[in-house]
């Protein structure tokens, strides 16, 4: 068998496609198809069924076609969505590959000014650079510009930015951080209030796209967004107050996406935001004042607060689910997942550091953090979350990592330099707004 499979392999590589002709990313096309064949032929050597070997080709198959040239990428990477098209110019196209460089880069300036006149220590420190350079995405050992199999690690990028007040006046602070936390960097934004923007006690969503701002202490009814590195009144406005203190919020995918915002402050009343006009929508049950909302199974629930109700909003309206283990328990947050919905963090009496599931109508212990969180955030990814707190004393970050039923473990990644009412967090690019000037200060 293995002699036929050695005879087998020429006639394999005869039959490989090729990008169409005069492809205009033609070194690229031939590299991502290889990549695709190398995966092909490690898993057909693996199988031991003819039925495996068929999914080995279907797998392969789609592979090829994603790259540049093939069916779905015809003007090769114009229009491309394969990862490898970012290193058609990656100090231009691919933040990973930035973010990778300024890394070993500043790390060769430690290692060189560490160095005491001595040509084999400058030359160490260059042979580290050399070699940790390559595993940078569209590098060597990272060709395919992220995923790595044995390079840079490609993880998501997270920005922060946060209003608070002291015993005087307004403060506000910002940064951006690898999902590990090993990466942490200040950033700043700009409002049109100079260096006072309109966050404290904002609500925060991403609808279409877009990070809007909701309300705040400033101004209830506004409705703002994160423009760059501005943030700008849309001029548009809410039919009821919010505050991110009491009310709770959550962008639902309906026909166009919609934000539901549920005052929970002074009333059961709720109203439906989709970019354009605000709309009353129906009144809870009851009055969830410092809940949290997430979508479950595509629906917007709203959680506890100062009553242990759970409702889901139907098209008929808001129906009771079951309540929540810890009664009223406010100042929790939450985040959605397949099927399901976590809480973290809130307080009844005490702090609750417990992870809870609610999933095809029951409440489940499913793990613990280290730290308290009270009235903070939660970004939940694939097989992790990240929970950075509001207002526990704590100022923690924390991650914590998830297998789709428990906590596995979680790790603290850093503290807040101060407390913070529900941080406004969002996905960003590493360097965003790393070189940005205001009127009242320049960060480059």
């Amino acid at each position: 068998m293995y002699f036929v499979w050695i005879l087998l392999i020429p006639a394999l590589e005869a039959l490989r496609p090729t990008p169409r002709a005069n492809c205009p990313d033609e070194e690229l096309a031939l590299k991502c198809e290889t990549y695709c064949y190398k995966d092909y032929v490690t898993c057909k050597d693996s199988c031991e069924s003819s039925g495996c070997e068929r999914e080995c080709s279907s797998t392969y198959t789609r592979c090829f076609h994603a790259c540049p040239c093939f069916s779905d990428c015809p003007l090769g990477c114009v229009d491309c969505a394969n990862s490898i098209c970012t290193c058609v110019s990656p100090q231009e196209n691919n933040s990973l590959y930035k973010q990778c460089i300024d890394e070993v880069t500043t790390e060769f300036t430690g290692c060189v000014k560490s160095c005491t006149a001595s040509q084999t220590c400058y030359d160490g420190c260059y042979a580290t650079f050399a070699e940790s350079s390559e595993k940078c995405p569209c590098n060597a050992k990272c060709e395919l510009g992220c995923p790595c199999d044995d390079g840079y690690k490609c993880q998501p990028f997270i920005t922060l930015i946060c209003q608070y007040r002291t015993s005087y006046n307004l403060k506000h602070f910002g940064y951006v951080i690898s999902a590990d936390g090993h990466y942490k960097e200040n950033r700043f934004y700009n409002s049109p209030q100079g260096s006072t923007p309109f966050l404290q006690n904002a609500g925060h969503a991403l609808l279409n796209g877009q990070m809007m701002i909701y309300g705040g202490n400033q101004d209830l009814k506004k409705i703002g967004r994160v423009d760059g590195c501005n943030l700008r009144d849309t001029g548009k406005r809410l039919i009821n107050d919010f505050y991110s203190n009491d009310g709770a919020l959550v962008t639902v995918p309906e026909v166009h996406e919609e934000t539901i915002l549920c005052d929970g402050f002074s009333a059961k009343s709720c109203e439906s935001f989709d970019g354009t006009t605000s709309l009353a929508i129906s009144e809870m049950k009851e009055m969830h004042q410092s809940s949290c909302m997430a979508l479950y199974n595509f629906k917007a629930i709203i959680i506890a607060g100062y009553t242990n109700g759970v409702e889901v909003l139907s098209v008929s309206g808001w129906q009771s689910e079951a309540e929540h283990p810890e009664g009223r328990l406010f100042g929790l947050s939450c985040a959605s997942i397949d099927g399901g919905v976590l809480t973290i963090g809130g307080y009844n009496y005490s702090y609750t550091k417990t992870v809870y599931l609610f999933k095809n109508g029951k409440w489940t212990s499913v793990g613990e953090l280290k730290n308290n969180f009270y009235k903070g955030s939660m970004m939940m990814f694939n097989d992790y979350f990240i929970a950075f707190d509001g207002d526990s004393n704590d100022n923690q970050v924390e991650r914590a990592e998830w297998n789709g039923t428990h906590v596995t473990s979680s790790q603290t990644l850093f503290s807040h330099e101060s407390f913070c009412i529900r941080p406004i967090t969002f996905e960003s690019d590493p360097d965003q707004c790393s070189e940005f000037c205001s009127n009242d200060f320049c960060y480059v």
